[in-house]
């Protein structure tokens, strides 16, 4: 671990260059207020991205009263956390600094004027900087969920300016991006009607917008009404649900609603049980209630069973179906139900936080995002015991099993204040 004496050392040298997993003793960005500083304040302009290179530009302050600036580069996550920081020291004669950007790469940048003399706490501290170079497994959108259609190995990311990015996973390239003019969307699906590949999407305007899903262009509107939470599409029916708790079905053919039940949940989230065209498991989102809800082959409601699960934590966001049908897994800390809703059992998932969950083709292996932390946790389905664990490069923010990967929707921060500053995603199969 670095200290401050060891950083120190190196003010002497004109440009020279540190790693450590750890640097303590250096002022943070809005640790002391620039402008009561004597020498006042340094400001970091914006960055600037050219080809393989990122250039900085700051304020320059009086050289006599300075022994050199250190730029503080973070690569990793959060700069409150320093998780890996490379320090870069260059002459008290300079403003501007030209650092090399590989591709495809997160970088945040904060400069620092060391005065002799003074204590470090006292030293002028710039603002930061933070900057993303886009390479081919980069969008540029805060995720708020996605959806991963295995025939064509397509994933839809649905971001939170309610835009839609349709990118290809095999080729690393996004193929399309439209604007939906929605003001929320909900949790949609992919189906074939009538031979095309479509993807449904609930609004919160009432609407279903169904878009041709290897293009994204709109082909069809199916008016519901009330806030649309999620939908699930199967053999030419649409079944919906709303935030006000109730459940609907329609037709895809006649756009017009087939039965609809109000199961007084709030916001219920649905799945397909697996061997089955017309039954399904959900979740609410206030996550406390499990539920099965049945319709007939022609989509007419039939029955509806509840069970609250206040003491074993449930998640409509955190929800996966097991191929078999023999049940799902849900909830931030994975756990597991039987498919007449009875809790089974939980993941040893320690302080850990899931946000998704997936299973192998074989059904085998749980795979779990853990969103506070780079990781993706593998659990047998023999024992829920820890199997493999796979580093990520950003924070897992919905992940997808395909023909013996694990597909990866991650973010550049674990928390939505700074993705919302910082709005990129990656994506990475592994």
């Amino acid at each position: 671990m670095m200290t401050y004496k060891t950083l120190t050392a190196f003010f002497l040298v004109i440009v020279s260059f540190v790693s450590c997993k750890r640097i303590e003793n250096v002022p943070l960005p809005g640790s002391n207020n620039n402008h009561t500083t004597p020498l006042g304040p340094i400001v970091l302009q914006p960055l600037v991205i050219s080809g393989n290179h990122v250039t900085l530009n700051w304020t320059k302050l009086d050289s006599s009263q300075i022994s050199s600036y250190c730029i503080v580069k973070c690569t990793d996550t959060m700069l409150e956390e320093y998780p890996y920081i490379d320090t870069i020291v260059v002459s008290n004669t300079l403003n501007s600094y030209v650092d090399s950007m590989p591709f495809d790469q997160y970088a945040q940048y904060f400069v620092i004027a060391k005065q002799p003399g003074i204590n470090y706490g006292l030293w002028p501290v710039s603002n930061k900087q933070t900057c993303v170079k886009a390479g081919p497994n980069t969008i540029l959108m805060n995720p708020v969920n996605a959806l991963y259609d295995k025939s064509s190995h397509y994933l839809y990311v649905f971001g939170t300016n309610n835009n839609i990015v349709l990118y290809d996973v095999f080729n690393k390239q996004i193929l399309q991006q439209i604007s939906t003019n929605a003001t929320t969307m909900g949790h949609g699906d992919v189906g074939t009607y009538n031979g095309t590949r479509e993807l449904y999407v609930p609004r919160y305007d009432g609407w279903i917008y169904i878009y041709d899903a290897t293009t994204l262009s709109l082909i069809d509107q199916v008016n519901v009404g009330g806030d649309l939470w999620d939908v699930t599409y199967n053999n030419g029916v649409l079944f919906v649900s709303a935030l006000e708790g109730n459940v609907s079905s329609y037709s895809r053919q006649t756009k017009t609603q087939i039965s609809q039940k109000d199961i007084y949940l709030f916001a219920p989230r649905m799945k397909l049980i697996p061997g089955t065209n017309s039954k399904f498991w959900g979740l609410d989102e206030d996550n406390i209630v499990a539920f099965n809800i049945s319709f007939d082959a022609m989509g007419n409601y039939d029955s509806t069973r509840q069970l609250s699960e206040n003491s074993h934590y449930v998640g409509a966001q955190t929800f996966a179906v097991y191929a078999d049908g023999s049940g799902f897994i849900s909830g931030s800390k994975g756990n597991i139900f039987n498919s007449d809703l009875s809790f089974k059992s939980s993941l040893q998932s320690g302080n850990l936080t899931f946000t998704n969950f997936d299973l192998d083709d074989a059904g085998r292996v749980i795979y779990g995002a853990v969103y506070n932390n780079k990781i993706i946790q593998g659990y047998s389905m023999d024992n829920y015991q820890l199997s493999r664990t796979i580093n990520t490069q950003g924070y897992p923010f919905n992940i997808f099993y395909d023909n013996g990967s694990v597909i990866c929707l991650s973010t550049f921060y674990p928390n939505q204040q700074d993705n919302n500053l910082n709005p990129y995603c990656r994506v990475d199969q592994y």
